[in-house]
């Protein structure tokens, strides 16, 4: 919600805080692959 309420209330900085947010959110979804590869690949040991 931080996010978008920062979208609106600096409209000029866009771009930044949507590539900030994307990153972000690219990067938690590796770290949730790979703790699912992890947590599965125990399982079978």
């Amino acid at each position: 919600m931080a996010v978008f309420v920062a979208m609106c209330l600096f409209p000029g900085k866009f771009p930044v805080i949507a590539y900030g947010f994307a990153a972000l959110c690219a990067l938690t979804t590796v770290i949730r692959w790979r703790q699912g590869w992890v947590a599965f690949s125990s399982a079978e040991k």
